[in-house]
Formats: C-alpha cells, sequence, structure tokens
C-alpha cells in the first residue's frame, strides 16, 4: 500500500482533499479510520470540529484521541487505511503533555527565557516515534500535516520549536511517501517530483 502525505497553510484544501483520497479507497472496497485530534477547547474550535465531522463521509469510522496518547499508533498495522488529521495538531499536544509533566521544575518550564534541553529532548523524542510509526506503516496511510515557517520568526520559544520538530517531521515524510503534495489555494503540487537536491546551474 501507500503512504500519502499532504501539507499546506490554513485553508488550503488539504483535509478536503485527503477525505477525497479516503473516499477513493473506500470506492475500491478498503475499510479507512480517521484519526484527529482536535479538542473542543472553546465554542469556536467546538464549531470547527463539528464542521469537519459534517463534511467526512459516513463510511469513514473516526477515532478522536489526544496526540500524546501514542495508543493510537497501534491501528497503523491494522487492516484498515488511515487517515491523520492532522499532525500538526498532534504535535501540538505532545508538546502540551510534556510541559505538564515538567510543570513546576523551576527554569526548565520558564517559557519567557528558555526551554530546558530536557522539555527539548522529550517532546523531540516523542515526535519522532510518532513519524516513525507513520513512515513505517504497513497498510494504506494519508497524513494531513501542517506547512510552517513562512511567516515571522515566533516570539515565544515554544512556538520556534513547534515550527522546527513540525517542518522537519514534514520533510521526513514526505521524503518517505510514496505521493507528496503542497496544497495551495485549493490546488496540490506534486512535491515528490520535485529535486530534492539542488546543483549550481550550468554556464
Amino acid at each position: 500500500m501507500a503512504l500519502v502525505v499532504l501539507t499546506g497553510g490554513a485553508r488550503s484544501g488539504k483535509s478536503r482533499m485527503a477525505t477525497r483520497l479516503a473516499t477513493d479507497l473506500i470506492d475500491r472496497g478498503h475499510s479507512v479510520t480517521a484519526v484527529v485530534f482536535g479538542e473542543p477547547v472553546d465554542a469556536e474550535m467546538s464549531m470547527r470540529i463539528e464542521r469537519h465531522r459534517v463534511e467526512r463521509p459516513a463510511e469513514i469510522a473516526v477515532l478522536e484521541v489526544s496526540g500524546a496518547q501514542e495508543t493510537w499508533l497501534d491501528i497503523l498495522g491494522g487492516p484498515q487505511a488511515v487517515l491523520v488529521d492532522c499532525l500538526g495538531t498532534c504535535v501540538s499536544q505532545i508538546m502540551s503533555a510534556v510541559w505538564e509533566s515538567l510543570e513546576g521544575t523551576g527554569p526548565a518550564c520558564d517559557e519567557r527565557a528558555h526551554l530546558s534541553p530536557a522539555y527539548v529532548g522529550e517532546v523531540e523524542r516523542r515526535v519522532e516515534r510518532v513519524v516513525d510509526a507513520l513512515c513505517a506503516a504497513r497498510g494504506a496511510t494519508i497524513v494531513v500535516t501542517n506547512e510552517v515557517g513562512d511567516g515571522v520568526v515566533p516570539e515565544w520559544p515554544s512556538a520556534r520549536l513547534f515550527r522546527d520538530v513540525l517542518g522537519r517531521s514534514n520533510a521526513r515524510l514526505v521524503a518517505a511517501s510514496d505521493a507528496g503534495y503542497l496544497c495551495v489555494a485549493g490546488r496540490a503540487v506534486d512535491i515528490r517530483s520535485l529535486p530534492s537536491r539542488i546543483v549550481w546551474p550550468a554556464d
């Protein structure tokens, strides 16, 4: 089977395209489970989650989890196809869970000053385990992720860590994928067909 990665900014069409791919798999006789990480932390986020539920075909089973709970990775070895939506939210939840585990340890959690090596290392290790599992998945897997880093450098250390960890994860996933797309304004650019190594132009 295949690993397909769709990355892009907000409202780029990546989730819609991923759902279309999942529907194609269903039409071919596959069962599909969508792993979603959204949490209804406020009324506006609840509305977003509900909109995704309405737009998602009923034939797609849904597993609502926290990215900090790695048990969801177990379904990657199962017979069903898996749609992960989205890796950015998963990474954010991992960062929050690690932060809470270090709360009260003084300078290790002083967001305004710095992030401790213990915090950064644990976040990187946990995200790496997720990416390793996605790259090694044997069944059909669709990963939706966020393209970050095109704007200004974030003010807070944690935001810079999120940008760096997710950016490296995206690069690993696309390198391991069978198909990778950058979604922009409702269109998809085939980034797997683009060079990963550039050379100086010929004279």
